[in-house]
């Protein structure tokens, strides 16, 4: 007789597995919550504002990170170190690369301030293709600078979907502005 845990059953719940291709199967390994923090600090003490990561391509599962901060509309901008958010928009990215799910929290928000997100995979039944088993997560968060002028922190980290890696982030991983504080079943 089959031995059914917990676990196994909220892992068949929450990971959607389809196939893309004949012998191909797509998994969203990434996690279904997440909270993150603001922390401006690690920022500031960055020799380059976005090289103080511990998300990397190099994670398995992990197939593509980017980061950059520059000014928001005004390229005269010179100082990109922010002092607060008043903005953050969070987008999901399908197999094509194509925005998924587009979701804005508005601010302020200033240094150890944290907002929330729920991926579309929190919902398996929303998803009705491989195409839309999400393949990337990206944040911009639109700040500002001690003298008020805008700054924009993009980042983006896009997953492989490979079904044999996960977690593909744990709390305490951060990027950019932001920390990794909490985060949902993978």
């Amino acid at each position: 007789m089959w031995k059914i845990t917990l676990h196994a059953i909220l892992f068949a719940l929450l990971a959607v597995r389809t196939s893309a291709q004949p012998g191909i199967t797509v998994c969203a390994c990434q996690p279904e919550f997440y909270e993150l923090t603001l922390d401006l600090d690690i920022f500031l003490n960055a020799q380059n504002q976005c090289t103080n990561t511990t998300i990397t391509d190099q994670i398995p599962g992990i197939i593509e990170v980017a980061c950059k901060v520059t000014p928001k509309s005004d390229s005269n901008v010179t100082d990109l170190t922010p002092f607060s958010v008043i903005e953050v928009k969070i987008a999901e990215l399908d197999q094509n690369g194509a925005i998924q799910t587009e979701t804005t929290i508005p601010g302020p928000f200033f240094q150890g301030d944290s907002f929330n997100y729920t991926s579309v995979i929190a919902d398996p039944a929303s998803i009705n293709s491989t195409l839309y088993v999400p393949k990337g997560f990206q944040i911009s968060l639109t700040g500002l600078n001690a003298d008020e002028e805008e700054i924009e922190n993009f980042w983006i980290v896009r997953y492989s979907n490979d079904c044999g890696f996960f977690p593909l982030l744990v709390v305490g991983d951060y990027i950019g502005w932001t920390i990794f504080v909490s985060l949902g079943s993978a």
